[in-house]
């Protein structure tokens, strides 16, 4: 029987609903943008705007990408030696025993404006030279991840830090 390890809630109702805020947002600038019939003087709404709207975009652009390539369920199981990763928008991966060469702890330490956040975490290196990183910041939880990979004899590297 697979053991389901879910995501960590904040992180994805979070990301989840910010998103969608900032789409909506984005959506209310261009409107009111066009609404202006492109008059772009330098009122102060319309400076006001822009700026909403690059900040915005910019958001989108810089964190999106992280936030949909991250795993945020997984599936383990013992008997068949596999390991499911199922993402927010693309399709489930699955990794067999075989196809794992090693794994390490991985520190994740994300910049936020009061500081920086650390979560702790594993890379898993596969034989086809691709690594997959689970932390503590999209799974609730990854010790029981490493338990499981270090009972199915794959080599443990040493720990490194991870820059987000």
């Amino acid at each position: 029987m697979p053991t389901k390890i879910g995501p960590n809630k904040t992180s994805l109702y979070g990301g989840s609903i910010f998103q969608i805020i900032a789409i909506a947002a984005i959506g209310y600038c261009i409107s009111a943008m066009i609404s202006t019939h492109w008059k772009f003087d330098s009122g102060y709404r319309t400076i006001r705007l822009c700026i909403i709207f690059g900040g915005l975009l910019y958001w989108i652009i810089r964190y999106a990408p992280g936030f949909y390539s991250m795993p945020y369920w997984v599936s383990v199981d013992d008997d068949l030696k596999t390991m499911e990763l199922k993402y927010l928008l693309g399709k489930p991966k699955l990794i067999r025993r075989e196809h794992m060469v090693s794994y390490a702890d991985k520190t994740v330490s994300i910049r936020t404006r009061s500081g920086t956040t650390t979560y702790s975490g594993l890379q898993i290196c596969l034989n086809d030279d691709t690594k997959v990183l689970l932390s503590e910041r999209n799974l609730e939880d990854c010790t029981y991840i490493g338990s499981m990979l270090n009972y199915w004899g794959i080599k443990k590297l040493e720990s490194k830090e991870v820059n987000v």
